[in-house]
């Protein structure tokens, strides 16, 4: 049964209209569970020191300012936040977007990229997505906004949108 109350987005730099699947608020938390959970083997332990604590008695405590543990603790980070983008780009791609590509257009844009020697996504939908969809950054952001953010509460609506739309005004300091 087709639903004919999908919203469709029309993106302000690529001018491209889609038809998407709004994700559930609480999507983008489950997102980032699956990527801590894919990299938890590799999450970082921090140093114990001993301390006494009494005459003769002794116990190791973490120290979670240990500068080495820190700088591991960012590249974890990194590495966890890095899976979150693909994975938030692959519901985007898989759940996000109704509509189907234009086989011919991608195969033509295929064969110009592969003679300009550029490395191109190897799943045709995403390389729509990416290519033809939302090829500038404030269309990517203003897709995933609608395709994630609108579902939020009302209050987190707004943190997310600033996150994708930085300001470009930097204020003088005072």
């Amino acid at each position: 049964m087709a639903n004919h109350n999908v919203p469709e987005v029309t993106l302000p730099g690529s001018g491209f209209t889609v038809k998407i699947r709004r994700q559930p608020g609480d999507m983008l938390r489950l997102i980032e569970a699956s990527c801590r959970r894919e990299f938890d083997s590799q999450k970082p332990v921090p140093p114990t020191q001993r301390i006494e604590v009494g005459p003769g008695e002794f116990k190791d405590i973490e120290d979670e300012n240990n500068v080495a543990y820190q700088e591991e603790v960012e590249a974890f980070e990194v590495k966890v936040q890095s899976r979150f983008a693909e994975k938030m780009l692959d519901v985007i791609v898989k759940a996000g977007i109704i509509d189907e590509p234009d086989e011919k257009e991608i195969s033509h844009l295929r064969t110009l990229y592969t003679d300009l020697g550029i490395e191109l996504p190897e799943n045709d939908r995403t390389m729509w997505v990416q290519f033809i969809v939302a090829p500038s950054a404030e269309d990517f952001a203003h897709l995933t906004y609608e395709v994630f953010g609108k579902s939020l509460p009302t209050e987190v609506q707004v943190a997310f949108h600033r996150q994708l739309f930085p300001s470009k005004v930097e204020t003088p300091s005072s």
